[in-house]
């Protein structure tokens, strides 16, 4: 078997917005057009790797009702791989269902999209034009599908000596946060006779099994503080059937994350100055990016309780942004970073006075329970932020807004303002400072 190589990617989650964010106006238009950027960093990649194939595993747009724009975006990149030689293989995610299709578009003859139902084959080739691997693949065709797809999946029978490559969106042994459509089992894709499975729906890379391959590429392009750290695709080359896998970094704005602890002799301005070091940290981890930084502070004593008033805490943030402003202003073509938001996090001391809230018969003791308990029950959390945001739902773009955010996203809401509440509420009592 003469050597081959492709790259797999998913979750492009093209028009995808950044959302929650606030930023200067100059900055916007960087972050909104971040998705197509990394499309265009995604072909790059398959030409500088020679490669002769590209996987996209679900997901290319981030709605169903996508944009002529996204639509338009995506041609272009089939186009230009057909000119450089190399195949493209798509498949339809939750995000973009095949019902949610808008329009007829001609692909160029390299791009092969399998439709819904049972999956198809498709002879993969090289750039000289011999067979490389047989592709496999199901789209979705409604956005919540809810059946095992994996067991659709059979290679054809009979001897074969191309590669075996099975694309499918799904949740494997239903991985928390995120929707379990098309739940399988890792047990049953290993025992299924493929050679890869180049999987999508998963925000985070991951590799479940080797021999079978069984890969969650990632999205391109964190979106949100939760999807943080370097994001990419996966170049692959299948050597004698083996296989070896090489991470490539393709995003166009790094989310980053930053913990700056404080002692209980910390003052204002020993935090502004630790948290200004954090962010120029930040600069350099990005890898020549711009960064969006979420700064996790743990303070105790009197800053812990400045820090913790709104009015303070927003204050310190928007001189750090001010003054990385500054730094953007002088180099306008140059990267930014970004202080997204700045959270206060709980001191040691703070963590058991919590501790012992939680056996107190009191409002404050209930308080403190009912925070715990829906942090650890998602089913209670989701019917708890129905009641509590109900008003807010009812209206179309909230409701659309707010079911665009990852749960992981909003539980980390609730636990802030879980934490807001308890401050509140024993704000000069001694008992909590946090």
């Amino acid at each position: 078997m003469k050597p081959f190589r492709f790259v797999h990617t998913a979750d492009l989650h093209l028009d995808s917005p950044f959302r929650g964010l606030s930023l200067p106006e100059r900055l916007r238009d960087v972050v909104r057009d971040a998705s197509v950027r990394v499309l265009d960093r995604i072909v790059r990649t398959a030409i500088k790797e020679q490669a002769d194939f590209v996987l996209v595993c679900g997901d290319v747009y981030d709605a169903a009702e996508r944009s002529l724009r996204a639509q338009l975006q995506f041609l272009k990149a089939a186009e230009t791989l057909a000119d450089h030689g190399i195949g493209l293989f798509v498949i339809c995610g939750n995000h973009d269902p095949e019902a949610g299709v808008r329009g007829e578009w001609r692909w160029p003859d390299n791009t092969r999209v399998f439709t819904s139902g049972e999956p198809q084959r498709a002879t993969a080739l090289r750039r000289d034009g011999t067979p490389a691997a047989d592709v496999y693949g199901v789209s979705f065709r409604e956005s919540r599908e809810t059946a095992n797809l994996a067991r659709r999946f059979r290679p054809a029978a009979g001897p074969t000596d191309l590669y075996r490559i099975a694309m499918l969106h799904c949740n494997v042994d239903g991985q928390e946060g995120h929707d379990d459509y098309a739940p399988c089992r890792k047990t049953e894709l290993v025992s299924a006779g493929f050679d890869y499975w180049a999987l999508g729906h998963i925000h985070s890379r991951a590799v479940l099994h080797e021999r079978p391959w069984i890969v969650y590429p990632g999205n391109p392009q964190g979106r949100h503080a939760k999807e943080a750290g370097p994001k990419g695709v996966y170049v692959v080359t299948v050597d004698g059937g083996e296989a070896d896998l090489r991470f490539e970094a393709t995003d166009e704005v790094r989310w980053l994350s930053r913990d700056v602890v404080l002692d209980e002799r910390a003052t204002a301005q020993d935090a502004h100055e630790r948290l200004r070091t954090a962010l120029a940290l930040c600069e350099a981890e990005a890898e020549g990016r711009s960064a969006i930084v979420r700064l996790h502070v743990t303070a105790g004593g009197g800053l812990a309780r400045d820090l913790g008033r709104e009015e303070t805490a927003n204050e310190l943030l928007q001189e750090l942004r001010e003054e990385r402003e500054r730094i953007w202003e002088r180099d306008p073509d140059g990267r930014f970073v970004w202080p997204e938001r700045l959270v206060l996090r709980p001191s040691p001391d703070s963590l058991r006075r919590k501790e012992a809230l939680l056996a107190e018969d009191s409002f404050l003791g209930d308080l403190v329970r009912l925070a715990r308990d829906l942090a650890d029950d998602e089913a209670r959390r989701a019917q708890f932020e129905r009641e509590a945001l109900a008003d807010m739902l009812g209206a179309p773009r909230f409701g659309r807004l707010l079911g665009g955010v990852p749960s992981a996203e909003r539980r980390a809401w609730l636990e802030e303002a879980g934490e807001l509440a308890l401050q509140l509420l024993t704000e000069g009592d001694g008992r909590v400072e946090h």
